[in-house]
């Protein structure tokens, strides 16, 4: 075997192991970003389930019927959707995006406001959208 054959092998050798190397950082960053996808939605649901059953007290606790409404129109978006948090990352998050509109179009926001869940509906939002954005990045990985 002369040289330029042997030079061949080991180029060859080198790049199956190279590849080999590529393949295995790709999974280990799509497991880092399926790991940072699991927290976000955590964090996420625990949101959606705070304002879901703050509505839901407002709604059916609150004796002051002037207090109420804010509760019981914000639950009923919830209602509409059947909104559940145990449910598929895309399904959610696409619920979430088309309640975020029927609560803008709605203009139950000054309800969101009276309860003080505000921040938490930002949070949930803000919270979608970095899911959905660590989603793409994994499928382009």
């Amino acid at each position: 075997m002369c040289g330029l054959d042997r030079f061949r092998e080991m180029r060859d050798e080198y790049s199956r192991l190279f590849m080999s190397f590529v393949e295995a950082y790709k999974r280990t960053q799509k497991s880092e970003m399926t790991a940072k996808i699991a927290a976000l939605d955590k964090e996420r649901d625990g949101y959606a389930y705070v304002i879901q059953k703050v509505a839901e007290a407002w709604a059916a606790k609150i004796e002051d019927e002037s207090l109420v409404v804010h509760g019981r129109r914000v639950a009923q978006v919830f209602r509409d959707y059947g909104f559940r948090t145990s449910e598929a990352l895309v399904a959610e998050n696409a619920k979430i995006h088309n309640m975020e509109q029927n609560l803008a179009e709605r203009d139950l926001v000054s309800d969101l406001q009276m309860m003080g869940l505000t921040e938490l509906n930002r949070r949930l939002l803000s919270r979608t959208e970095q899911i959905e954005q660590l989603m793409g990045k994994r499928e382009a990985a």
